[in-house]
C-alpha cells in the first residue's frame, strides 16, 4: 500500500451528504491541500487505473486560473497545452445545438471510463479554447421518504486561452480506486503567480432555471456566497427525481446566455452486498445490480460515512469510484484503517454518478448529477 502526498484543490461540493450540505458551495482559492491520501489502485471491478481521482468524498477539484501552465493534474503535474503555441485554436468547433441524448455514441474517441465528452468535433482538447465554464450538481437519496435533493449552479470566467482540457483533466474520475484522507491534511500556498485566487463565480441573470416541455420546474435565484461570489444554490428543493427533457437555461448578465442545455439523471443503483449500510469489518465484497454496459458516463461512487455516539454527522472517512459492473472487493488495508476508525459508528453508501463535460455554442457545461440508494 503506497502513500502518496498530493496537492488537492478543495471545494465543498454536492457530493456531500444531506447533513453535510451547507448551501455555502464556492470555488477553491489556488490554495490547495496537501492530504495524506492512501491511494489504492487496481483493486476489485475493473481494470487498474491510475490513482488520480481529483475529488476525495467531500470534495471536488476545480481548474486553475492560467498562471504560466495551462494547469495541473490531480497530483499536481503540469497538464500541457498547445494553446500556448503560436497557433491560434478555435475557440468552438462545433457551434451546434448540445447532443440530447444521455448516453450518446463516442464518434470521436473523446470520452474517458467515468465521464462523456461532447461537442469538441475530433479535435484535440488542449487545441480547443474557452473561458466560460459552467458547473452544475445535483444530489438525491431515493431511500428518503421526501425524495427531495439539494443542486447548485456555478459560473466562471476563466481567460480565453483556458483549454477544455484542463476540465477534463480535472474532472474525470479514475475508477476502481479508494481513498483515504488524513483529517490533520494542512493547507500550504502552491506559490502561483495569481497569488491563489481563482476566477470568481459570477453571475448569468436574476435567477437561472431548470426546465421542463410544459414549463420552469425549478427557479434558483442568485445569492451572494462568501467573499463576494455570485451562486445559484437549493438545499432541500428539488422534490422528485429530474424529469425527462429537463434543460437548464441561464438568461445571461455578465455570464452569457446558455438556453436550453439538456441534463440528465442516473438511475439509483440497487444495494447487494453488504445487507446493511452498517460497517461490517469482515466485509471484504460489495456488490450492487450493475449500470447498463457500455455507459461510460456513468459509475459508482462507494462512500463511508462517520457518525459520533449521539448519530450526528461527521463526515466522510473514506471513498471509492468505481466501474459500475456490479463488483467490488474492498482492499485490506482499506478495511484495516476503517477498524481503527476512532468515530463511533460508520456506514457504507452506494451512489451512481452521471458525469458530462459538453463544449455548447461556445460555453464548456460540466454536469455531475448523483443519485445515492
Amino acid at each position: 500500500m503506497a502513500v502518496q502526498y498530493f496537492f488537492l484543490q478543495q471545494w465543498i461540493a454536492i457530493v456531500m451528504s444531506k447533513q453535510a450540505f451547507t448551501g455555502q458551495i464556492s470555488y477553491p482559492p489556488l490554495m490547495v491541500l496537501l492530504a495524506a491520501v492512501f491511494t489504492l489502485g487496481g483493486c476489485g471491478g475493473g481494470n487498474e487505473t491510475p490513482a488520480s481521482s481529483t475529488a476525495n468524498a467531500v470534495s471536488d477539484a476545480a481548474p486553475m486560473a492560467n498562471t504560466g501552465l495551462a494547469g495541473t493534474d490531480s497530483s499536481g503535474t503540469a497538464v500541457s497545452s498547445l494553446a500556448s503555441t503560436n497557433t491560434q485554436p478555435p475557440k468552438d468547433p462545433t457551434p451546434a445545438a448540445p447532443d440530447t441524448v444521455q448516453y450518446p455514441t463516442d464518434i470521436d474517441s473523446d470520452d474517458h471510463a467515468g465521464m462523456i465528452v461532447t461537442g469538441l468535433g475530433g479535435l484535440d482538447p488542449r487545441l480547443v479554447t474557452s473561458p466560460w465554464f459552467v458547473n452544475i450538481g445535483t444530489f438525491r437519496e431515493a431511500s428518503l421518504a421526501s425524495n427531495r435533493g439539494d443542486a447548485f449552479v456555478d459560473l466562471v470566467e476563466y481567460t480565453s486561452d483556458f483549454p477544455v482540457a484542463n476540465h477534463i483533466a480535472f474532472y474525470k474520475p479514475a475508477l476502481d480506486t479508494c481513498e483515504i484522507v488524513d483529517p490533520n491534511r494542512q493547507a500550504v500556498d502552491n506559490g502561483s503567480e495569481s497569488g491563489g485566487k481563482p476566477p470568481p463565480t459570477i453571475s448569468g441573470g436574476a435567477s437561472v432555471v431548470f426546465n421542463t416541455p410544459s414549463g420552469p420546474w425549478h427557479t434558483f435565484n442568485q445569492s451572494v456566497l462568501e467573499g463576494g461570489d455570485i451562486g445559484y444554490r437549493a438545499k432541500d428543493q428539488l422534490l422528485s427525481e429530474l424529469p425527462n427533457e429537463i434543460t437548464l437555461s441561464v438568461p445571461g448578465d455578465a455570464f452569457p446566455t446558455v438556453a436550453a442545455h439538456p441534463l440528465f439523471e442516473p438511475a439509483a443503483p440497487v444495494r447487494l452486498l453488504p445487507a446493511t449500510k452498517e460497517l461490517v469489518e469482515t466485509e471484504t465484497h460489495y456488490s450492487w445490480v450493475p449500470g447498463s454496459a457500455g455507459l461510460v458516463g456513468s459509475f459508482i461512487q462507494l462512500q463511508f460515512l462517520a457518525y459520533d455516539a449521539s448519530h450526528a454527522f461527521q463526515g466522510f472517512v473514506a471513498k471509492c469510484d468505481l466501474a459500475d459492473d456490479g463488483s467490488f472487493t474492498l482492499p485490506a488495508a482499506l478495511l484495516d484503517y476503517l477498524s481503527d476508525n476512532s468515530h463511533a459508528r460508520l456506514t457504507s453508501r452506494f451512489s451512481r454518478t452521471y458525469s458530462r463535460i459538453d463544449l455548447a455554442n461556445g460555453v464548456v457545461i460540466r454536469q455531475r448529477m448523483m443519485v445515492a440508494e
